[in-house]
């Protein structure tokens, strides 16, 4: 533990470890901002603490890289977030930090800590602490514990906080939800060079990412979301929206924003008033949004295409309307056709998410699902795999046909289930054929080629193009959309 410092005293560093090799060595791929890391920065900025960033996945960073900025900077306290995918990346960032930094107070927050609490600290045995849920006001009260030197008795009261003991494990009660996001800061991103962030679907290089709401009150079983961030929907006011998007497009230049939300349009009267600000304010830029089928009309989409909302991600999953109900969507295949004619007609493009390798569904109806994602023709596609996440109800339904029980297995893009009526192997097999199969189409390629903007657009389709034919593995070229 630390000695008692002054605040102002007391240097702390925030660690976005590095995902995967293709999400920075790769020009086209998305890169998008460590969001959680910077609200919590902007918090101890805001209460006069030293704070800095290091995304490890923009920069390109390894190991080396990461000793070589530990020896120059030597923070007192190092907070890391982690999600399940990056686990052993983690793993092996927290053990260097220590390696370097002897005395210094590691802290682990993120998905994964939040979920699997007990598996974290057996596992990450260099830190100090965990932080589970929304840690921007648990991590200030920590390190106003540490300077303070208050004691481990005080540190044991933080809603959130775990720690190992010599018999067993201490978990505090959970952490309380941010009921009015509006009074969070913004997120502190002069820590961060904001020229290094991209999304590959927007063909330009000045992207952010932004949170307009936390929350989710349906209960997909296959999502974690409602257990990271609750089932109630907590909106930030749209005045507080369109300040933040003012900020990132008049002082910083930004060209395009992705909101992270899981539902942006699950209430669409404030849709529509945040697209209202959006053009009474004339904010020149694009931006991309994540919504429900069944929550879309024609006055709204209209809104949003006068507000220059470029794409709208819909969540399809599945062509069989018994997996829908299977996976508790709570909509209809005949609502997912018409929010996608609704939205074509406003002239705003899609992006289809699809899942495979339900365990419900046969080979063919794997098939069926993709041939539904063409009939569908979005502009844009991502397919996945079925993936258990942590304490999911769809990972207890399919608990013994999972296939292995290292975590860093487990991301969208690799298949960990076997079932008796489709192997893992043959769901591997047409997940990578799907991306092949619906890019591929020549009436798909025509389309697109008419409609390219710029120079630099037709540059980077045909940087893709060439790069998709030459390496194998097709699902690693459109993992990051």
């Amino acid at each position: 533990m630390i000695n008692k410092k002054k605040k102002e005293d007391m240097k702390i560093l925030l660690v976005k470890p590095r995902y995967h090799e293709v999400h920075y060595k790769k020009m086209w791929s998305s890169k998008m901002p460590p969001l959680g890391i910077l609200y919590i920065a902007s918090v101890l900025l805001k209460n006069d603490f030293k704070v800095k960033v290091l995304d490890m996945e923009a920069l390109g960073y390894d190991t080396d890289q990461l000793r070589e900025y530990l020896l120059k900077e030597k923070p007192d306290v190092v907070g890391v977030s982690t999600t399940t995918p990056i686990i052993k990346n983690t793993i092996e960032c927290i053990r260097t930090i220590r390696m370097v930094l002897t005395e210094a107070v590691i802290v682990v927050g993120g998905p994964h800590v939040t979920l699997e609490p007990e598996h974290s600290l057996k596992t990450m045995l260099e830190l100090n602490f965990i932080l589970r849920g929304e840690a921007e006001h648990t991590f200030l009260e920590l390190v106003q514990c540490l300077a303070e030197a208050r004691g481990i008795d005080e540190i044991k009261k933080i809603p959130g906080i775990g720690f190992l003991r010599e018999n067993g494990t201490f978990i505090s009660k959970k952490t309380p939800l941010i009921e009015n996001l509006d009074k969070l800061p913004f997120p502190a991103f002069e820590l961060v060079d904001m020229t290094r962030y991209g999304d590959s679907l927007s063909f330009k290089k000045k992207t952010f990412m932004m949170m307009a709401s936390r929350g989710c009150p349906y209960a997909c079983t296959f999502c974690s979301e409602p257990l990271l961030y609750g089932h109630k929907f907590r909106a930030r006011s749209p005045e507080n929206v369109v300040e933040e998007i003012e900020t990132l497009v008049k002082r910083c230049g930004i060209k395009h924003i992705v909101f992270s939300d899981s539902t942006f349009n699950y209430n669409m009267e404030r849709v529509e008033q945040i697209c209202d600000l959006i053009i009474e304010k004339q904010l020149r830029f694009e931006w991309r949004i994540k919504a429900r089928v069944d929550y879309v009309n024609k006055k709204m989409l209209k809104k949003l295409k006068q507000a220059n909302c470029r794409i709208i991600s819909y969540g399809v999953e599945s062509a069989q309307q018994e997996s829908l109900n299977l996976l508790q969507k709570a909509f209809t295949i005949e609502q997912v056709k018409s929010a996608f004619k609704l939205t074509k007609e406003a002239g705003i493009e899609i992006l289809g998410y699809f899942i495979l390798g339900l365990p419900n569904e046969t080979n063919k109806q794997l098939k069926n699902t993709i041939s539904f994602a063409k009939k569908l023709n979005p502009d844009y596609v991502t397919f996945t795999m079925a993936t258990p996440w942590p304490k999911t109800r769809f990972t207890e339904s399919v608990s013994n046909h999972i296939i292995t029980k290292d975590w860093s297995e487990f991301w969208q893009k690799n298949c960990v289930t076997d079932f008796p009526q489709i192997s893992n192997k043959e769901i591997q097999k047409q997940y990578n054929e799907a991306f092949l199969s619906f890019y591929m189409r020549p009436s798909y390629i025509i389309n697109r080629l008419t409609k390219i903007r710029s120079p630099k657009e037709f540059l980077i389709n045909i940087q893709q193009f060439f790069t998709f034919f030459c390496n194998r593995d097709i699902s690693k070229r459109y993992e990051c959309i």
